[in-house]
């Protein structure tokens, strides 16, 4: 009798016990997937299978059917045969999700996806998803990024002496890896010291038998070797068996170089950073195929002699070194992390992070349109820096065709100049509310600050938004930490966080314009978690300038302010017309700030003086956006040379980004936020009216130099383009928990 209960209640604890999740992982190669495999292996409420094809488009149709058959997800490693056909064969109510590396966009297989049948499009890399997203429409809605992992812990180990000395390249197959350009590289190092070496590690070209029986992939090697030898670099350049000892290797690698034609994350680049291994990026990789999207601004180069220079001066520097191999890890632990990116993977398969047609909860908000109410402590009729930032943050924010937010602008002064909002490229699609007619508590034509907050509460109670995007020192700290409204709240740019730590605490987000702003709120106790960069914005422009100098043009645009030199920017140049009557001045004012009054004076009387002749100065005020940036395009540099007092402000000029997505070079100074978007060797920083003077002149005389640097800031622009910040902050625009 006794057995019978122990058989019965062994019965109801099988039923009792909860259901494991049957995960199906099918592909032909899975080097990049071996951990995450290991990963779900080792999960108690998961089984496992795997569906091994034997290539691309070659798998056992019998066995395929019975693993599908026997799933609950279906998680496909490649987006190649293996996505097509369990995307046309998968069960409605099994889940689909599709890895897709890069060289599958070589091939016709995403255009044969069922993209109706896939629930997630994963990338390893922002570049990719934005040229499938561009290429098929309609799997815009599924797609995310998750990059590949590191093992951190492993790959971090001690340098050895010396390790300064030594550039690596790990992996030199196909010929699009561009080795001929590393040889170059230290070719040139070699010049300023023997003891440099270039260590490549990879297969030989006569390892795979494709490769060397192509005639063009021979040859190229065999011109590589040739090089080698005819300028005595067998000492300097050392070739190393491909093997699995990389995290060893990259002990005696001070600098690992990414000069491919085509990349997609480049993992090299990421386990050299998790081991204190500066990158140098060039090539293709960066100015093609997104470098800039994974990797920080200041490791791409426009050429081997920036590279080279970069070298050297780090070497020179032993403290500037050490810091940056200490970033290079802190950077790879940060975003590349194995324990993290296993994370995002099961949030993903346990669908905490995937789009599910059937639930109105979760990720599905942002299909369903998310409300977003901004505000910014702005006067809306004044065209000025803050402005723009309001209107490109807005336009920003629609400029995905697909699942187009309901924005709401609340303006803190009755619209009477329609200058800003008609730089608003949708305005049709924006709702506007202003102080006269928002609600009978409001009577005046602009806003306290606790106007603002009564606002804004008022509006949500309406609407209730998902998130509300608040400018504005003052009116944040009118708020109280207790505030529930604050939970959907992303402040922007607070400065000073002196009696208000509480209420940033309490908020979904603090939004920053730049590193140096993050590291600030970190410094002061914010947690991570609560901190994005929401970098200053630009609309990229279709086509690609010149590059080239056209004249003597120089021109300035913005506020006249006395921190900003704008006397000494206009007698500046009144030295520089009585050398040369060719030079010209764009004076593009918005407003002037009057303060001192002695500035004011002086001001005034030189913009009258100029009014009055001609002086080589022509001054415009109150200009569209539009009519701005076709003045840019006439001019050959723009100014933004300020006053030393300016050097330790946190944010960046938008300015700055505007000159340089015209692919116009910048006279400016050399100060943290600027070195850290242009780089220590961009080559017209000043910051004195001795350097101003000496670096338009050298503007002016070396046209191979202003070429060069025009390409630079091009390039460097590309990174705060409204569909580039959008794809990384998009997430952060909906509140989950409303």
């Amino acid at each position: 009798m006794i057995n019978n209960y122990i058989i019965m209640w062994k019965i109801v604890k099988e039923k009792d016990k909860p259901s494991k999740t049957k995960l199906l992982i099918a592909g032909h190669d899975f080097k990049f997937a071996v951990e995450l495999i290991k990963y779900f292996e080792e999960l108690n409420s998961f089984e496992i299978k795997i569906d091994k094809w034997n290539g691309h488009n070659s798998h056992n149709l019998r066995i395929s059917k019975k693993l599908l058959d026997w799933a609950d997800i279906i998680f496909c490693e490649w987006c190649l045969g293996n996505a097509v056909w369990y995307s046309k064969n998968k069960n409605k109510n099994q889940k689909l999700y599709i890895r897709l590396h890069r060289q599958e966009i070589t091939t016709h297989f995403p255009e044969n996806v069922n993209w109706r049948k896939v629930d997630r499009l994963i990338f390893i890399a922002p570049k990719i998803q934005e040229i499938v997203e561009d290429k098929y429409l309609e799997c815009r809605k599924i797609c995310m990024v998750i990059y590949n992992y590191v093992e951190c812990k492993k790959f971090n180990l001690p340098k050895i002496i010396g390790s300064e000395f030594n550039v690596g390249l790990l992996g030199m197959l196909p010929s699009n890896k561009r080795p001929d350009i590393a040889v170059n590289i230290i070719k040139k190092l070699i010049k300023l010291d023997k003891r440099y070496k270039l260590y490549i590690k990879s297969k030989k070209p006569k390892d795979l038998n494709w490769l060397w029986e192509r005639d063009e992939e021979r040859i190229y090697y065999e011109k590589l070797y040739k090089t080698i030898r005819e300028n005595n670099l067998t000492n300097n350049v050392v070739f190393e068996p491909h093997g699995k000892d990389v995290p060893e290797w990259f002990q005696k690698i001070g600098y690992i170089l990414s000069c491919s034609d085509v990349e997609g994350s480049h993992q090299a680049v990421a386990e050299g950073m998790a081991t204190g291994t500066i990158p140098m990026i060039t090539g293709g990789y960066y100015k093609k195929y997104g470098a800039l999207m994974m990797y920080p601004q200041k490791y791409m180069n426009e050429d081997i002699d920036e590279i080279t220079n970069k070298i050297s001066l780090l070497n020179k520097n032993e403290v500037l070194r050490s810091k940056e191999i200490s970033f290079c890890k802190e950077f790879a632990e940060t975003n590349f992390n194995i324990n993290l990116i296993l994370e995002q993977y099961y949030d993903l398969i346990t669908n905490n992070d995937s789009p599910d047609r059937n639930s109105s909860s979760g990720i599905n908000k942002i299909i369903e349109s998310p409300k977003i109410l901004i505000y910014g402590d702005i006067n809306m009729n004044i065209l000025d820096g803050s402005t723009v930032w309001l209107t490109n943050l807005v336009n920003m924010l629609l400029c995905e065709a697909f699942n187009e937010p309901e924005i709401h602008l609340l303006s803190k002064t009755d619209v009477q100049n329609e200058i800003n909002l008609n730089n608003i490229s949708k305005i049709n699609k924006i709702i506007i509310h202003q102080p006269s007619t928002l609600h009978n508590n409001v009577k005046n034509s602009s806003f306290k600050s606790y106007d603002s907050q009564k606002a804004i509460k008022y509006l949500d109670d309406k609407f209730n938004f998902d998130s509300i995007v608040i400018r504005g020192q003052n009116i944040m700290r009118d708020f109280s930490p207790k505030d529930t409204i604050l939970r959907k709240v992303i402040a922007y740019s607070i400065h000073n966080l002196e009696d208000m730590k509480d209420t940033v605490l309490n908020c979904q987000y603090l939004a920053c314009q730049t590193q140096i702003l993050k590291d600030f709120y970190l410094d002061n106790g914010i947690p991570k978690s609560k901190i994005f960069i929401l970098p200053p914005l630009i609309n990229s422009t279709k086509d690609e300038p010149s590059f080239k100098r056209s004249g003597f043009n120089l021109i300035y645009t913005g506020t006249l302010k006395n921190d900003y030199n704008s006397i000494q920017i206009i007698k500046c140049f009144d030295k520089l017309y009585e050398y040369n009557k060719d030079f010209h001045l764009f004076l593009v004012i918005s407003k002037i700030y009057r303060k001192p009054q002695g500035f004011t004076n002086e001001i005034e009387e030189l913009i009258n003086k100029h009014k009055l002749g001609d002086h080589g100065v022509s001054i415009y005020t109150s200009l569209p956006k539009s009519e701005v940036a076709k003045m840019i395009q006439n001019a050959d540099v723009g100014i933004s040379w300020r006053k030393p007092s300016m050097d330790e402000s946190k944010e960046l000029s938008t300015k700055l980004l505007e000159y340089a997505s015209l692919g116009k070079p910048m006279i400016l100074n050399r100060n943290r936020i600027n070195i850290s978007i242009f780089g220590e060797d961009y080559p017209y920083y000043a910051n004195s009216e001795a350097e101003y003077l000496e670096k338009l002149n050298l503007v002016f005389s070396n046209d191979t130099l202003y070429e060069k640097t025009s390409r630079k800031v091009y390039n460097v622009s590309k990174n705060y383009s409204y569909e580039h910040v959008h794809k990384l902050t998009k997430k952060y625009f909906v509140n989950f928990n409303r």
